[in-house]
């Protein structure tokens, strides 16, 4: 659903004098591959411990994982990846609509070299530090909210 919106929000035309969005918003999506993969490992450690499941394999004794109770378990694995790809979704929505639209939360200059003339710009990442900041709060969490 949200790659839907993520379609739409990139096909509606952009009326403000905003004519390199798209420059801006693949600037930022370094991070956004950064966190993609985070969510890939997470789901696909899921999978592994599924499949390690099925055919018995021991596999807290093999990586040496100290698994009280009923061990990891794959839906929790898989819980945790499809909450931060809802959170990864949702920021890269935004992140788009703001500079889409040239909405500015917390503007900071940008110095990049274009046709050999140095040039200086305003940039625009506060929600892709959000969506680092919500990750890094998820992966160092002392708390158990999920």
């Amino acid at each position: 659903m949200l790659a839907i919106v993520f379609g739409a929000i990139i096909a509606i035309p952009s009326t403000l004098e905003v004519p390199n969005w798209i420059e801006a918003m693949a600037s930022c999506m370094v991070v956004y591959y950064m966190l993609f993969i985070v969510i890939f490992i997470v789901g696909a450690t899921g999978f592994c411990v599924s499949t390690f499941r099925k055919y018995g394999v021991n596999y807290s004794y093999i990586f040496e994982l100290e698994i009280g109770g009923s061990g990891l378990m794959q839906h929790q694995l898989y819980i945790i990846a499809l909450k931060m790809l809802f959170i990864w979704f949702v920021c890269l929505n935004l992140q788009a609509i703001f500079f889409k639209f040239g909405i500015r939360v917390f503007s900071y200059p940008v110095r990049h070299v274009t046709d050999g003339v140095l040039k200086q710009k305003t940039g625009d990442g506060s929600i892709t530090a959000l969506c680092v900041l919500i990750f890094l709060g998820l992966v160092f969490n002392p708390y158990h909210l999920y």
